[in-house]
């Protein structure tokens, strides 16, 4: 019997386009089950499997099998893919995992620059806006419609400075860059160690996507688009600088090494 493919990866690194190869070669899978159920049903016809995804979702505090972003128990997991058997599907917090899926899928995992994998993550779920001023001004839209007003949010930005005093908004983003690299190159080489490099797609290397049946037929009516950030190089830099930092630069380098 042949078994339905699992592809997971770090948000924003290609997994959406995997998803249509998915749709285009089973005819059904399953978006972001786990993360995103919503979204999930809308791409399936099983109204029990729709009713079941949306009230047993590990998002949902009152589900049972409930734990937090990309951190799952064994029993969360044993349901769930008792749940979606033999469905093929694309996820994005399977990272430590993957293991436990390999009886039941053909899981592949794909990776991409961390540079442009920033780019894209910041600019998807933070509008680019960036941080500090910037980000500042754009929450006053979101608080106005929560019926507060700027008089208002300008004391509680000042309070909050004052109890956590911050001297520049540079510190705080590269705070959050090292947090990007550290969960970045840990999620990653995670897969890597599970699934070994057969499995590894690779975003900057096109022809890793032919590893997947049918790929190249796909391909040629759904050609897959490389897009790269400008100032994509300055910012490997920093992060090469930031995972020694953290401690992880020997796993950083062993990832570039594979995407080169």
């Amino acid at each position: 019997m042949v078994k339905p493919i699992l592809i997971n990866g770090f948000p924003r690194s290609g997994t959406t386009y995997l998803f249509r190869y998915l749709q285009w070669k089973f005819g059904e899978a399953l978006f972001e089950p786990l993360t995103s159920p919503q979204v999930a049903v809308e791409f399936i016809k099983d109204e029990r499997l729709k009713r079941d995804l949306l009230i047993k979702n590990p998002w949902n505090v009152n589900a049972s099998f409930y734990r937090s972003w990309w951190i799952y128990d064994t029993k969360t997991l044993e349901e769930f893919k008792e749940l979606v058997k033999g469905i093929p599907l694309k996820e994005v917090t399977l990272h430590f995992y993957l293991d436990l899926f390999q009886d039941g899928w053909e899981v592949y995992h794909i990776i991409r620059h961390p540079a442009d994998n920033y780019f894209s993550y910041v600019n998807y779920f933070y509008g680019g806006r960036g941080f500090g001023r910037k980000l500042a001004f754009s929450a006053l839209k979101g608080l106005a419609k929560l019926g507060f007003d700027s008089h208002k949010f300008f004391a509680l930005w000042e309070m909050a400075t004052r109890i956590c005093p911050i001297s520049s908004y540079s510190k705080i983003r590269r705070s959050f860059e090292a947090a990007f690299v550290y969960m970045w190159t840990v999620a990653n080489w995670t897969a890597l160690k599970t699934l070994g490099e057969r499995r590894i797609l690779v975003y900057e290397k096109p022809e890793t996507l032919e590893t997947l049946p049918e790929f190249r037929e796909f391909s040629k009516n759904n050609p897959f688009k490389k897009k790269t950030y400008e100032g994509r190089e300055k910012l490997f830099k920093k992060f090469d600088a930031l995972a020694r930092e953290v401690g992880v630069g020997e796993e950083f380098e062993l990832l570039m090494e594979l995407m080169r």
